[in-house]
């Protein structure tokens, strides 16, 4: 692997899988792993963001150095010079029309649209240049989290939305998700969730009753639970209310960085000290001694054929 960290795991339509680490790219065909540490001579950082368009394309969203284009067994490199509005890539999106949206945390968000670069900032619809979170709704609003709260896009105009019962100076949104019910969830900066039912906004941490913690991910489940990842175990609400997984039920480790639900429903946690699976209310455990890299596991996916890749810190 070319770096110790591994951020995102996708498989080509070759069937090639790519891994986003923090010293570029490793690629793996089924039987020999191949390194990516410098494009064109340029050394390779943090990639923070890869995703694969419609067209089948790849790209590479780096820390402080653009993009990368993968087409055709060539490389581009895409700058603010080739239209971007940053070198600063936070995110990389795909919108219901199949254009790429490359979110930076600096400068706004450029949109790819085939031809070229359309540009938004501050200035022509964004409430804030700093993007956090984005979210595609079953009706194919995009909504997008800032450093300054939250707004919608519906393919014409931007939106803003405003959380009434949240005064904290800090608007920044990190995570939205959407529950069964069509309504959003939003992770606020100091760990406080807010439901939006399509009206108006009410504080969902509050209501459930859930404990003051330090939220990583949330997600919701196939059977409509919403499980929460934290610094204290792993939390789950459902009908019944909320309760909470820690090392005493079977975590490897007590902070949880991920959850990721397979294609069987499995649930998956990514821990500071392993991996902790949840098979019909059964936990299992994957530690160092069970043959993960490191201990330290942030991230977990699944690809077409079914297999289940862990990124870790080593």
């Amino acid at each position: 692997i070319s770096g110790s960290k591994v951020f995102r795991i996708f498989r080509d339509r070759d069937g090639l899988m790519w891994m986003a680490t923090n010293r570029g790219v490793t690629t793996y065909d089924g039987k020999t792993f191949e390194t990516i540490t410098s494009i064109h001579g340029n050394s390779l950082g943090y990639v923070f963001d890869m995703k694969v368009d419609p067209t089948g394309r790849i790209w590479i969203g780096m820390e402080n150095d653009g993009v990368y284009w993968y087409e055709d067994g060539k490389f581009t490199h895409i700058t603010r010079n080739d239209g971007l509005v940053s070198n600063y890539i936070h995110r990389l999106f795909i919108d219901n029309d199949g254009f790429m949206w490359v979110a930076t945390d600096e400068n706004g968000i450029s949109i790819y649209r085939g031809e070229g670069f359309r540009f938004y900032r501050q200035n022509n619809g964004l409430r804030s240049n700093e993007i956090l979170g984005l979210h595609k709704d079953r009706a194919g609003n995009i909504w997008i989290g800032t450093n300054a709260g939250l707004q919608s896009y519906n393919g014409k105009e931007f939106r803003n939305y405003e959380i009434d019962f949240y005064n904290d100076p800090n608007k920044q949104i990190w995570v939205i998700t959407e529950l069964k019910n069509g309504h959003l969830l939003i992770l606020l900066d100091n760990s406080i969730i807010a439901e939006f039912d399509g009206r108006r906004f009410s504080n969902y941490s509050e209501k459930i009753g859930l404990p003051e913690l330090f939220i990583l991910d949330v997600i919701v489940s196939s059977t409509g639970d919403v499980w929460i990842a934290t610094d204290e175990g792993a939390i789950r609400i459902d009908q019944n209310g909320w309760s909470r997984l820690t090392t005493h039920d079977g975590l490897p480790g007590i902070v949880v960085h991920h959850i990721f639900e397979d294609a069987k429903g499995r649930l998956w946690f990514a821990t500071n000290l392993g991996i902790a699976i949840i098979d019909q209310g059964e936990v299992s455990t994957i530690r160092l001694a069970d043959g993960l890299a490191h201990y330290n596991t942030n991230f977990v996916t699944q690809d077409s054929d079914g297999d289940i890749w862990i990124g870790t810190s080593a």
